[in-house]
């Protein structure tokens, strides 16, 4: 998951405005959150992964970068982003990413962006109006897809 994102912050609040919030990036309290992923206080301290996949929403980004600057012993593995590891892609804004570019190396060195397209994919391509179930079944795929790969790889201890 992410920690407090911009479109998140209206939360509590009657309106959705947050929702067209296109990848909108973290709150200074989701940074906050990002901080204390790899604390004693959280049981993830001594969790120490082969490898992370994460999400290319910037939120996402941001979350698994810091939590892995702030943790005490200064560990470090392999972080690539991954299309299929993202939310639903359904028609807010907030789901949906900007196109990777210099700005995401300069901002996330130590993440690969080799797996994926720079455009990623259309706004709402899992979004099946008339059908609900249908674009549950197409995150369901997706996340079957995932599930698959993550069995044959060789690392023993992945984070998603």
């Amino acid at each position: 998951r992410h920690g407090e994102g911009e479109h998140n912050d209206s939360a509590g609040k009657d309106d959705k405005s947050g929702l067209n919030i296109f990848d909108p990036r973290l709150t200074p309290v989701g940074m906050a959150e990002a901080c204390v992923v790899f604390t004693k206080e959280k049981g993830l301290d001594n969790f120490k992964p082969d490898i992370v996949f994460v999400s290319p929403l910037w939120r996402t980004l941001q979350t698994c970068t810091e939590a892995f600057r702030a943790r005490a012993d200064r560990y470090k593995c392999t972080m690539e982003a991954w299309e299929d590891v993202r939310e639903h892609n359904n028609l807010n804004p907030c789901n949906h990413r900007r196109a990777i570019s210099s700005e995401h190396n300069e901002a996330f060195p130590g993440v690969s962006f080799a797996r994926i397209t720079r455009d990623g994919p259309p706004c709402g391509s899992e979004w099946v109006e008339s059908d609900y179930k249908s674009a549950v079944m197409l995150v369901r795929n997706r996340t079957a897809r995932v599930l698959a790969e993550l069995a044959e790889r060789k690392e023993t201890e992945i984070a998603v």
